[in-house]
C-alpha cells in the first residue's frame, strides 16, 4: 500500500522545506514567520539540493573533484556534478539522504552519508602508497572536460614543474604563442585571467611560478557575460595559501640570443586577518635581431618590377619598468572591496632598420636603394587603475568592476634613403597616440530553480587621438580622433538536466562611435551599432567520455590603428595603411569538442560576414607601383579547425602530441583573376617531459607546422626543438632552456595582393639559451578579486 501523500512548507525565498513544528525559519540570514514566507506543498515534488566544498589536509579547495549522490538503500546513482574552481558543488535532487562519493585522481576516494541541505567540508587526503622503501604518490590526470572548457591540472602533475606560467600555458593543446600573446587554434588571441583578474601586461607570466598554479580552463564558447569580440578565454587558478604575514618572490631571467636580454624584479604580499596589501616592480632590458630576405614581383601598366631586399632590424636597448600597487579588505566572508595601480613605462624603444634594394623592370636593373630607417617610441607611462567590490546579499552574488586607462605614445621614424639613380633623401615623420578609456561592469548573480541566472551591464567610454605629420609630404599628414562609447547587457542561465549541463545566455551592444578629421565630424566614418549575440551550450556524458557542443555569435571590431586614415611609409615601393571605412564582422561559430581519458578532441566551424582581411592594393595616381598594404572588408568567409591531443603517461615519461588543422575558403583578385587561398595549415607539437631522481625534469619539444594559407598569406614550413632542465631545491627554482637549438624555425611566407607576390624568407632571433631563478618565501596569494572591466577594448587601444 503507498504511503500517504504529506504536506510541507516550502519557504518560498530558498525553497527548502521547512521540517519540525516550529513556526520561524532561518532563511538566506534572515528569520522569516512560516505564515509569511511559506506556502504548503506536495511532499512528491521536494526538489532538494546537496551542497559543501571540497578541501585537502591543508583546508585548501580541491577543484574539479567528482561528485557522486547514491542511493543508501542500493548505491544506485542519483545525480552528480564537479567542485568549481573554489572547491564548492552544489546537486539539486529528490532525495532527503543520500551517499555522497568525492573522488578525485592523486587523492582517496570519500563515502559518508548526509542529509540533504549544507554538508559542510568534505576532506579528501592525498593518496600515498610506500612500495619496498620507496613513496609513490599518485599521478593526476593532465587534461579534462566540463561544461566551462578543457581543464589542465597543474597542481600535482608534471606540468607544475614546467617553469613559469608561460611553459604551461604552450603545452595546453590548440594555444599557441605569437608576439607575447597567446591565441587558440581558429578562435584568435585569447583573453587571460588569474584568480579572476585580467592580465593586461603578459610579462606577468612570465614571473609566475608554475608552482604556484592550481589549475588553468580554456573556455572556447566564452558566454554571454563576456564582451561580443572574445573567442577564447584562458582562466588560470593559482593554488590557495592560508596565513598572515610577509610573503613574496624574487625572480631572475638572462636570456642570450644574438644580444643579451634580462628580467628581474620582486613581488611582495602582506597579510593580516581581512587586510591584504601587494605590490609589485619588474624592470625588463631587451635586445632584438632580426634577418630577412625578400622578393617582391609586382605588376603595373604592362611592366614587371622586381624589388629584391635585404633587411637588419634590430631592437636596441629596450627597456621597462612596472610597478604594481593594490590593496584589498574583506569585511567578512560576504563582502570584500578593493583598489590597485599599475604603471607600465617603457621611455625610449629603438628600432634600426638596414635595408638594401636592388630593383629591375622588365629584367633590366634599374637601381639600388639603400634604406637606413631609425625609429624611437618615447612614450609617456601607461596607467591602469581598478577598483572593485565582490559582495553576497542573500542569495544575491554581487561583482562590480571599474576600470580608468591613460596611455601617451610618440613615435619618431627617420629614413634615409640613397641610390645612384635618385640620389639621396630623407622621410622624416612624427606620429602622436593619446589613449583615454574609462569601463565600469556589475553582474549580479541569484540560484533560480536546478540552476544560476547571471544578470549584468557594462559600459565603456574611449577616447583616442592620433596625429601623424611627414615633414616632406611624402605621405599626406592625418588628424584623427575617434571617441567611442559602448552599452552592453547580458543575462545567462546555467542548468543541471539530467546527466547534461545545459548553459545558455544573450548579450545586447550599443556603440556609437564618433569619427573626426581635424577637429571636424565626418558623417560617412562615424557609426552607430545595436547588435545581439546569442550564445548556447550543453555538456553531457558518454560513458567515461564528456561531450560538449555550442554556438556562439561573436563580432570582431577593427582596431584603432586599423580605423586609422594615416599611411606608413616603408620603402620606396611599399606603404601601410589604415582604413577608417572598415566594418565591424559578425562571427556564426559553432564548436564541438569531446575527451576519453587521455583523448581530446575539437572542432570548430565559422561562417562570418563583413569579413576583415587584409589587402595589397596598388597605388593608382603613383607612376612607380606603389603597393599598399591595409584592410577591408569582405562579404563572407568560412573557417574551420580541428584539434587533436594525446596525452597519456608512461612511467616517468609524460608525453603530449597535439594537432591543429586550419581551413578557410578564400578568394582574392589576382592579376586580373581570382586566386583560391584554401590550403590547410597543419600545426604539430610533441611535448616531452621526464621526471628525474632528485627533482629534475628533463623537457624535449619539437614544434612544427606545413605549408598553408591563413588570410592572404601562404605560410611556409617551419619547424624547431627546444630542451629544458628544471631544477627544484626547497623554495629555489632553477630552470636552463635551450630554444630553437638547431635555429631551423623561420617565419617565412608569400603574401599576395591584386598586383603583388610578396614572398619573404625570415629568421627572428629564436635561437637561443635562458637561464631562471626564483625563490619563494612564505607563499600566499593576494586576494585580489577584481576582474576588470573594458576587457576587449584594452586590446583594441593596443596598450
Amino acid at each position: 500500500m503507498r504511503k500517504p501523500t504529506l504536506l510541507y512548507l516550502l519557504c518560498i525565498s530558498c525553497t527548502l522545506p521547512v521540517m519540525g513544528k516550529s513556526n520561524i525559519h532561518n532563511c538566506t540570514g534572515n528569520i522569516y514567520t512560516i505564515e509569511s514566507n511559506c506556502r504548503y506543498i506536495n511532499s512528491d515534488s521536494i526538489a532538494t539540493t546537496y551542497n559543501g566544498v571540497v578541501v585537502d589536509s591543508n583546508n585548501n579547495p580541491i577543484d574539479f573533484v567528482n561528485i557522486a549522490l547514491l542511493n543508501p538503500k542500493d548505491s544506485s546513482f542519483v545525480a552528480g556534478a564537479m567542485t568549481d574552481l573554489n572547491g564548492v558543488f552544489a546537486i539539486p535532487c529528490n532525495i532527503k539522504n543520500a551517499i555522497i562519493k568525492a573522488s578525485r585522481l592523486g587523492y582517496n576516494t570519500v563515502y559518508k552519508t548526509y542529509a540533504a541541505g549544507n554538508v559542510g567540508s568534505i576532506m579528501l587526503k592525498e593518496s600515498v602508497t610506500s612500495l619496498q622503501g620507496v613513496t609513490v604518490k599518485g599521478q593526476r590526470k593532465i587534461f579534462s572536460m566540463n561544461d566551462g572548457g578543457l581543464i589542465a591540472q597543474v597542481k600535482g602533475t608534471v606540468l607544475g614543474e614546467a617553469g613559469t606560467a608561460n611553459d604551461v600555458i604552450t603545452k595546453i593543446p590548440s594555444v599557441y604563442a605569437d608576439n607575447g600573446k597567446y591565441n587558440v587554434y581558429g578562435k584568435g588571441e585569447a583573453l587571460i585571467f588569474v584568480n579572476g583578474k585580467r592580465l593586461i601586461d603578459y610579462e606577468e607570466l612570465s614571473r609566475l611560478s608554475s608552482k604556484d598554479i592550481s589549475s588553468i580552463v580554456l573556455d572556447n564558447n566564452p558566454g554571454a557575460g563576456y564582451d561580443a569580440t572574445v573567442k577564447a578565454v584562458i582562466h588560470i587558478k593559482t593554488v590557495k595559501k592560508v596565513g598572515d604575514g610577509l610573503s613574496g618572490n624574487v625572480s631572475a631571467m638572462y636570456q642570450q640570443a644574438h644580444y643579451a636580454s634580462t628580467t628581474d624584479g620582486v613581488n611582495i604580499n602582506w597579510r593580516k586577518g581581512g587586510l591584504d596589501i601587494f605590490g609589485s616592480l619588474f624592470y625588463s632590458f631587451t635586445q632584438t635581431y632580426q634577418k630577412q630576405s625578400d622578393t617582391k614581383e609586382t605588376w603595373k601598366n604592362g611592366d614587371t618590377w622586381n624589388m629584391q631586399n635585404e633587411i637588419k632590424i634590430l631592437g636596441k636597448n629596450t627597456a621597462s619598468i612596472s610597478p604594481k600597487l593594490g590593496i584589498n579588505y574583506s569585511f567578512n566572508d560576504k563582502h570584500t572591496v578593493g583598489i590597485s595601480y599599475s604603471l607600465t613605462h617603457s621611455p625610449n624603444n629603438k628600432i634600426n632598420i638596414i635595408q638594401s634594394q636592388d630593383v629591375k623592370q622588365n629584367g633590366q636593373p634599374l637601381q639600388t636603394i639603400l634604406y637606413d630607417d631609425d625609429t624611437r617610441r618615447k612614450n609617456k607611462p601607461t596607467h591602469l587603475n581598478n577598483i572593485y567590490y565582490r559582495g553576497k546579499i542573500g542569495r544575491w552574488d554581487i561583482a562590480f568592476d571599474n576600470d580608468i586607462i591613460a596611455s601617451h605614445t610618440k613615435s619618431i621614424q627617420n629614413i634615409k634613403q640613397e641610390s645612384e639613380k635618385s640620389g639621396k633623401q630623407n622621410v622624416n615623420s612624427t606620429n602622436n597616440e593619446d589613449n583615454t578609456m574609462v569601463a565600469s561592469k556589475l553582474v549580479v548573480s541569484h540560484p533560480i530553480g536546478r540552476g544560476k541566472m547571471d544578470v549584468g551591464g557594462e559600459f565603456i567610454y574611449t577616447d583616442r587621438q592620433q596625429k601623424y605629420v611627414n615633414e616632406q609630404n611624402i605621405i599626406a599628414s592625418t588628424d584623427d580622433h575617434i571617441e567611442e562609447s559602448k552599452y552592453a547587457g547580458f543575462i545567462s542561465y546555467s542548468t543541471p538536466l539530467g546527466k547534461a549541463q545545459i548553459r545558455a545566455g544573450m548579450r545586447y551592444e550599443h556603440t556609437v562611435s564618433d569619427y573626426y578629421e581635424k577637429d571636424v565630424w565626418v558623417a560617412g566614418q562615424s557609426r552607430s551599432y545595436d547588435k545581439l549575440f546569442p550564445n548556447a551550450s550543453i555538456s553531457f556524458p558518454i560513458g567515461k567520455s564528456n561531450i560538449n557542443v555550442g554556438y556562439t555569435m561573436k563580432t570582431r571590431r577593427p582596431s584603432y590603428r586599423e580605423l586609422s586614415s594615416n599611411m606608413q611609409y616603408d620603402d620606396a615601393f611599399t606603404y601601410e595603411s589604415g582604413n577608417p571605412l572598415l566594418r565591424p564582422e559578425m562571427i556564426h561559430d559553432i564548436t564541438m569538442s569531446a575527451s576519453y581519458r587521455w583523448i581530446y578532441m575539437n572542432f570548430s566551424f565559422q561562417h562570418v560576414t563583413d569579413a576583415i582581411t587584409n589587402t595589397v592594393e596598388m597605388l593608382d595616381e603613383a607612376d612607380t607601383p606603389i603597393n599598399v598594404m591595409s584592410t577591408t572588408n569582405r562579404s563572407s568567409l568560412n573557417k574551420y579547425s580541428a584539434t587533436l591531443s594525446l596525452t597519456p603517461r608512461i612511467g616517468i615519461w609524460s608525453p603530449r602530441l597535439a594537432m591543429s588543422l586550419l581551413g578557410q575558403n578564400l578568394k582574392i583578385p589576382y592579376r586580373g583573376g581570382t586566386k583560391k587561398l584554401n590550403n590547410p595549415l597543419l600545426f604539430a607539437s610533441l611535448h616531452n617531459t621526464v621526471s628525474l631522481p632528485d627533482n629534475y625534469l628533463l623537457s624535449a619539444d619539437v614544434i612544427t607546422h606545413t605549408y598553408g594559407n591563413n588570410n592572404i598569406v601562404m605560410m611556409k614550413p617551419s619547424w624547431q626543438i627546444n630542451i629544458g632542465l628544471v631544477k627544484n631545491i626547497k623554495l629555489w627554482t632553477i630552470q636552463l632552456q635551450g630554444m630553437d637549438i638547431f635555429r631551423t624555425a623561420r617565419n617565412s611566407f608569400i603574401i599576395y595582393g591584386t598586383s603583388l607576390r610578396y614572398n619573404k624568407w625570415n629568421y627572428s632571433d629564436s635561437q637561443a639559451v635562458k637561464l631562471t631563478i626564483s625563490y619563494r618565501f612564505n607563499p600566499t596569494n593576494s586576494k585580489y578579486k577584481g576582474t576588470g572591466a573594458g576587457n576587449d577594448e584594452k586590446s583594441r587601444l593596443s596598450l
